[in-house]
């Protein structure tokens, strides 16, 4: 294993935009935390910063489904010894044993070559028990890096995590394109886009990269210079709404697009809200489990503290539109329950 080198991290595509004010922001914490939906860069942020730095280290992807607690760490000591980072004596070539597991972890890991970065990719493990794992070998082991990236939110993000090792959270918030990395990304795709474009893309997308990628794509496709500001609105609002009447058309669907259109009419809700908006739509899955999973494909956000919970900014307008349409029966009562 090189001595200086992350092992296995992914090659980053040629259209990838470097963003130094989010790369400043990985450094120099032990426990690193990059949370948001699919098609916002997690990986392609992650990488580079890997790319960066000069310690050794490695980059493991979980595959799916999730893994159990065992098998999360099997994963990772199986890819260390595949780069040799494992030495003779290192206690985590023995079978992993869940009564022992954390106390085995931290006497293997501080025997890692030093600095180390250890970097998990599509970590959407939800059990606590990994968690604590992370975090207490991040308390214990000098020179110890570690970052997760992931869709599933979990208790790394909570306050009392930072009470026990400083810990840095990149969300989707964080995530969003600003108007000059959204300047630079137009500049990389799309023929003579100035900075008013640029501008006038970022205020429709809300800076969201998964927008930002079907505005590209929409405008290449079309093989012309950027369209009108009134041209990339209505294809925003199609997509979404060809969205919102498919999942409305199938039957197993419909309760959730129902419950996420109810909750667009209010900026934030508090859990009671929620669970009012829920109530008769005999949802198939737990209202938690809905959130959790709507907040994974990234419609919406949930606070870890208080359970307050907002439909993206980016969807909030477009989904008014459609909850305007699918709802106009019930919208007096919907906005007089959010005014109580």
């Amino acid at each position: 294993m090189g001595e200086d080198t992350v092992i296995g991290v992914p090659r980053n595509s040629r259209h990838h935009v470097s963003r130094a004010r989010l790369l400043r922001l990985l450094d120099d914490v032990p426990l690193i935390v990059v949370r948001a939906p699919a098609a916002t860069g997690k990986t392609a942020l992650v990488a580079e910063w890997a790319r960066n730095q000069e310690r050794a280290g490695l980059w493991v992807t979980m595959g799916d489904p999730v893994p159990t607690r065992l098998e999360y760490w099997r994963t990772v000591v199986t890819a260390l010894a595949d780069i040799d980072a494992l030495d003779r004596e290192s206690p985590l070539r023995e079978p992993l044993r869940e009564p022992t597991l954390r106390r085995t972890l931290v006497r293997g890991f501080a025997r890692l070559r030093k600095p180390f970065t250890l970097i998990v990719d599509n970590h959407n493990v939800t059990d606590a028990d990994v968690d604590t794992d992370l975090v207490t070998l991040a308390q214990h082991v000098d020179e110890l890096t570690i970052a997760v990236a992931g869709r599933a939110r979990t208790s790394l993000e909570h306050p009392r995590t930072q009470i026990l090792v400083d810990t840095r959270v990149l969300g989707t918030k964080a995530l969003a394109f600003t108007a000059a990395e959204t300047e630079a990304l137009l500049d990389r795709h799309v023929d003579e886009a100035t900075t008013a474009d640029g501008r006038f893309v970022h205020e429709l997308t809300g800076g969201h990269p998964g927008l930002l990628r079907a505005v590209i794509a929409h405008t290449q496709h079309r093989a012309e210079a950027l369209v009108s500001r009134e041209g990339l609105q209505e294809f925003l609002t199609l997509l979404v709404r060809a969205e919102v009447r498919r999942a409305l058309q199938d039957p197993r669907q419909r309760p959730a697009a129902t419950f996420v259109l109810r909750c667009s009419l209010a900026d934030q809700m508090r859990p009671v809200l929620a669970h009012q908006f829920a109530a008769d739509l005999l949802l198939e899955e737990p209202l938690e489990e809905g959130l959790h999973r709507l907040e994974m494909l990234g419609v919406m956000d949930v606070d870890a503290i208080s359970g307050t919970l907002e439909v993206s900014n980016y969807l909030r307008a477009l989904l008014r539109v459609e909850a305007r349409t699918h709802l106009r029966e019930e919208l007096p009562e919907l906005y007089a329950t959010i005014a109580r």
